[in-house]
């Protein structure tokens, strides 16, 4: 099986969704966040339901999908149950291979796979990826690698702070002190 990118996905119409959406997908890894019913469940859906056409799902359904393969972009789009139709530049083309729909639940990675710690080094890698991709393209673990001793700095930070903070009140005491002195300084002065 070649490459097979989702680049934009458009339902006009989707169960629960009578408005519809459109994705632009970017390359690489894209999530699907959102609140709940706002349509994550429903995006991945209608994915699925272009890939796997045997896959049941409820109407009213309207779909138009653009991917890119090895060979360019190809466009995808069902209505209802009917069948997907795939063009490249307008003229009609057989479907994509995927693997079979029974398979299509290995397609699918949900956040708490992400935190797994089993699986090969190939899910533990890209489960790395996405994590990075979460956090703006850094890798906080390799972050953290380079400061190991941050919670014994920000103790040290603390305590230092503290001391400091110590010391300033001594002194505003200290001249407390002082001042109340000075003060007392003409009433010893008569006693003399």
């Amino acid at each position: 099986m070649s490459r097979l990118d989702l680049q934009r996905l458009a339902a006009a119409r989707l169960p629960g969704l009578p408005d519809g959406f459109v994705v632009e997908a970017r390359p690489g890894v894209n999530l699907v966040l959102g609140a709940n019913e706002s349509g994550k469940s429903s995006f991945v859906r209608a994915v699925q339901r272009l890939l796997w056409p045997d896959r049941p799902g409820a109407s009213p359904f309207e779909v138009t999908a653009t991917f890119a393969d090895d060979a360019g972009p190809l466009q995808a789009v069902r209505r209802d149950d009917g069948p997907v139709g795939w063009s490249r530049d307008g003229a009609p083309v057989p479907a994509p291979a995927v693997p079979e729909g029974h398979l299509a639940h290995c397609y699918r990675l949900g956040l708490l796979d992400l935190n797994r710690p089993d699986g090969d080094d190939a899910d533990r890698e890209l489960a790395r990826q996405v994590r990075r991709q979460m956090s703006g393209g850094y890798d906080l673990a390799a972050v953290r690698e380079l400061f190991p001793d941050r919670e014994r700095a920000v103790g040290m930070r603390r305590r230092r702070w503290q001391e400091t903070r110590r010391a300033a009140d001594d002194e505003a005491n200290a001249q407390r002190r002082l001042a109340r002195e000075v003060r007392s300084l003409p009433a010893r002065e008569a006693e003399l």
